[in-house]
């Protein structure tokens, strides 16, 4: 008895091997920073579609305010964004390539590396009395596999050339669809072309007529401006009437010579009429010939003698005619050169009266200048007169100003002069009291002196008596008071003095600086008088120039008056541009139905932009049969999975019966059925879970692009309703077309709605199966286990008979079935892969010809929506200039009226 462990053994190191080439697998192929750069990727798109979206909102937006600015910023944005959302695509695209390819080698080279891990597992678990049988059952299995492998890689490489063939029909009608949106952008672009053309030619034909009026502006105001010569009048006159007599002569001979064609016409039909009368004379002679040799009797020659006199006579006579009618072409000949030379001498005259007419034209013109040059320098002369009118006011205003300056500088001076002599006689004053108080001061000086020399004698005289000398003593004492009181007068009296001698300097120094401002102010006054005499001479002067200048503009006048007359002259030339003006407007209208051409094309092109969506709308439907097709043929992988069980089973059963006879064969049948079973199972799990990975990725995709385009439809086809109910003045039949547009957009978006809820509900069921489906292989999977374990113990009881008589013919013919049974159904499993995968590349493949059908639809509307309103702002702008120019007119007509009623 072996341990269950050791039985176990191999299973569990197929097992390992098995994960660490699936590890290794996926390790190569599937790297985190890959990973972490394709969410990243992902991250970026989705933010940039929002703000793409938009930027299309606030284009449209902005192309309805016109503000230019904005919008080239806007474009400059959006195209930006759309080349990094570009430079993604193209990088996850390309990540995509890769990650097959190293799918695709890998694969192959697990595939070849099967047979070894076959082989490996098969000999480990090989015992030494069957080496011989099992060497011989892995050479043929091995041969086996190889068909299979080979027969598998030739199916794989007929797919891919089926694929490629596929792929280069699709790429074949992608560009032939490019070619057609190419030729409908030239279309576009010829008739944009034709548009530009045809407003280029108006603008021109309109400069032109510009042009024209202003040169007729110009003419009218030379008219109006040629006076001085009244002679070049009479003669233009004359010349005029010379002109009208020969035009008059012209149209006679003009007339003449279409009688003359008349009758050229006539004559050449007469000419007509005479060579088939020669050619019936011709045929008479024939028929007389034939006549005359036929016939050789008397008789006969008599009549034919007679009709050949009679037809000689005809003949005669129609030569007679033909010779008349020559003459008289040769005479009308004659006469039509003489009209000729006629008509190219009056041309040569009208050439020399035109070219005289001209001349008188331009010599009116210089006239007409010189006209103009002195009335531009009698108004330059008035504006002198006039500067120097304000200029002679501001110098009067200047000169009583001084004036004025002078009579205050008067009164201050004769104030100034007053106060000096007030100051003089205060001084005088001062003078006076100063020497009665020196005088004083001497006096009591002296008197003290005298009376000291007598106190002296006295005291020395008088010792005895002390009353006398108190009374002395208290007088002395008096007398001391009142000399100090008088010493501090004087102080004051020499402080004031000095003041007062002060301030006459300074009032002296005033008056010597007043004096010399009076003479500097005498002096700017005497030549600002002189030359304000100067100048009022010269305006005395300019004056008489100014009353030459009114006799001459009063001469002016007088022609101006005569020129007036010649007014109603030019009224009857703005009479022919009014005409011309009414030929201008034809031609505008005749634009106006091209513009109309236009807009028809542009109804034609909608029309295949409807054919277009219906084809369009008409996918959806191709999309859900593939759906159904998809269905049925995953229904059918269930049925074959259900074989597969009914395969299962009866190899149960066959075990069941072989238990007996060859246990180790059956188990290592059983193991080698269990890891294909098993590998097959793990390689339909790995690709169902990425075929559901990508489908709902899709499926995600897809709803969020219905989403975007439901709100895109939503927010752009009312703006686009309200343009087309603007526009229906200028073509009622846009109406219709929008309702059918709005109707095919209404369609597409059910259309769209219905298979997005179908491939939801579909991708639910079939989740489901796939649950389902998960769930019987495990519960297989637990029921082969079951069966091992009840197996080996059986195993390690029995003794097998290492003998090559106990493999019967019939084990080993039920064996054979049984690996080809497994072929058969591998083989199936492999061509229902090969067919949900191209299944799901062509569902794939439709959505993104679905993405770019939409796209260029939304710019093909785009498109005409753009030329629609470039049609209409030119329409609008014509209309514009039109009815400026109608208001000119008016106006101008207005003006000749009120010339007219003042003149009257």
């Amino acid at each position: 008895m072996l341990p269950i462990s050791f039985v176990g053994a191999p299973l569990e190191m197929t097992k390992r091997r098995w994960k660490e080439f699936m590890q290794a697998l996926y390790e190569n192929h599937f790297d985190s920073r890959k990973d972490e750069e394709l969410e990243k990727s992902k991250t970026e798109v989705e933010n940039k579609l929002p703000k793409i979206m938009k930027l299309v909102k606030e284009r449209r937006q902005n192309r309805r305010n016109r503000n230019a600015e904005v919008l080239l910023r806007k474009e400059s944005e959006l195209i930006g964004l759309i080349e990094d959302f570009h430079k993604q695509y193209q990088f996850v695209y390309g990540q995509y390539d890769d990650l097959r390819g190293q799918l695709s080698e890998t694969v192959n080279g697990a595939k070849e590396d099967e047979g070894y891990f076959t082989a490996t597992s098969s000999s480990s678990d090989s015992e030494a009395e069957l080496e011989k049988d099992v060497k011989a059952n892995g050479h043929t299995h091995l041969n086996r596999e190889k068909k299979s492998f080979y027969s598998e890689y030739v199916e794989t490489m007929n797919k891919a050339q089926e694929n490629e063939k596929i792929m280069k029909e699709l790429k074949e009608k992608l560009d032939e669809k490019g070619r057609e949106v190419s030729i409908l952008a030239r279309k576009q672009k010829l008739c944009q072309r034709e548009i530009s053309g045809l407003m280029s030619e108006l603008e021109s034909e309109l400069s032109s007529f510009n042009l024209k009026l202003n040169g007729m502006c110009v003419e009218k105001k030379a008219l109006e401006q040629r006076v001085e010569n009244k002679e070049l009048q009479k003669q233009v006159s004359k010349l005029e009437k010379i002109a009208k007599e020969r035009d008059e002569e012209i149209s006679k001979l003009v007339k003449n010579g279409v009688d003359g064609a008349v009758e050229n016409n006539g004559l050449i039909s007469e000419v007509s009429k005479i060579k088939g009368l020669i050619v019936q004379v011709n045929q008479l002679k024939l028929n007389v010939d034939c006549l005359f040799n036929a016939q050789k009797s008397d008789s006969e020659k008599q009549k034919l003698s007679q009709s050949n006199n009679n037809g000689f006579a005809m003949h005669e006579n129609l030569l007679d005619q033909v010779n008349k009618m020559k003459r008289d072409l040769g005479s009308m000949r004659k006469k039509n050169t003489e009209l000729e030379s006629n008509i190219e001498k009056k041309a040569q005259e009208n050439s020399e009266f035109l070219s005289q007419i001209d001349d008188l034209k331009k010599e009116l013109t210089e006239k007409a200048q010189e006209f103009q040059m002195m009335q531009k320098e009698k108004e330059d002369s008035l504006v002198r007169v006039k500067k120097l009118e304000l200029e002679a006011q501001h110098s009067s205003n200047l000169i009583s100003e001084r004036e004025k300056q002078i009579t205050k500088k008067e009164q201050e001076k004769f104030q100034l002069t007053q106060e000096l002599e007030v100051l003089q006689g205060k001084m005088v004053k001062m003078e006076s009291l100063l020497k009665e108080r020196e005088d004083h001061f001497t006096a009591l000086q002296k008197g003290l002196e005298n009376g000291e020399d007598d106190k002296s004698a006295q005291i020395t005289a008088l010792m005895a008596p002390i009353n006398p000398i108190e009374q002395e003593l208290e007088l002395k004492n008096e007398s001391e008071i009142q000399i100090k009181i008088k010493n501090n007068d004087i102080s004051k009296l020499t402080d004031e003095k000095e003041s007062l001698k002060e301030r006459i300097l300074e009032l002296e120094k005033r008056l010597k600086d007043r004096g010399d401002e009076f003479s500097t102010l005498e002096n700017d006054m005497s030549t600002h008088i002189v030359a304000l005499n100067k100048e009022v001479s010269h305006l005395q002067h300019e004056k008489d120039t100014g009353r030459k200048l009114d006799k001459q503009l009063s001469l002016r006048d007088q022609e101006i008056s005569d020129l007036e007359d010649e007014k109603e002259s030019l009224q009857v030339k703005i009479l022919e541009l009014e005409i011309k003006l009414s030929d201008k407007e034809d031609q505008i209208a005749d634009l106006q139905r091209k513009c109309q051409a236009g807009e028809n094309e542009i109804n034609c092109l909608q029309g295949e932009l409807s054919d277009e969506r219906k084809k369009f709308s008409e996918r959806p439907f191709q999309l859900e049969n593939q759906n159904d097709e998809l269905n049925f043929k995953i229904s059918d992988q269930q049925c074959m999975l259900k074989q597969q069980e009914d395969t299962i089973n009866k190899l149960r059963e066959n075990c069941k019966l072989m238990e007996g006879r060859f246990l180790q064969a059956a188990y290592r049948k059983m193991d080698e059925v269990a890891e294909e079973f098993r590998k097959n199972f793990e390689d339909k799990l790995r690709m169902l879970t990425r075929r559901i990975r990508v489908a709902e990725q899709l499926h995600a995709e897809t709803k969020e692009s219905c989403k975007k385009m439901q709100e895109h439809c939503q927010q752009q086809h009312p703006g686009y309703l309200e343009k087309r109910l603007s526009h229906q003045v200028i073509s009622p039949h846009k109406s219709e077309l929008q309702t059918t547009v709005v109707q095919a957009v209404n369609e597409m978006m059910k259309d769209m709605e219905c298979l997005i809820n179908n491939f939801e509900s579909k991708e639910g069921s079939f989740i489901q199966r796939l649950s389902s489906v998960s769930n019987e292989i495990q519960v297989a999977k637990n029921w082969v286990r079951l069966t091992m374990n009840e197996i080996k113990p059986c195993k390690n009881n029995e003794l097998v008979v290492a003998s090559p008589l106990a493999f019967t013919s019939d084990g080993k013919e039920q064996d054979k079935l049984m690996k080809e049974k497994v072929k058969m159904l591998e083989a199936k499993v492999n061509k229902e892969k090969g067919d949900k995968l191209r299944l799901m590349k062509g569902m794939y493949e439709m959505q993104k010809k679905v993405a770019d059908l939409e796209n260029a639809i939304v710019e093909k509307d785009e498109g005409l929506l753009r030329l629609g309103n470039e049609k209409v702002e030119a329409i609008r702008q014509l209309c514009i200039w039109v009815d400026y120019r109608q208001s000119r007119f008016d106006q101008l007509m207005k003006m000749m009226l009120v010339k007219k009623t003042t003149k009257s």
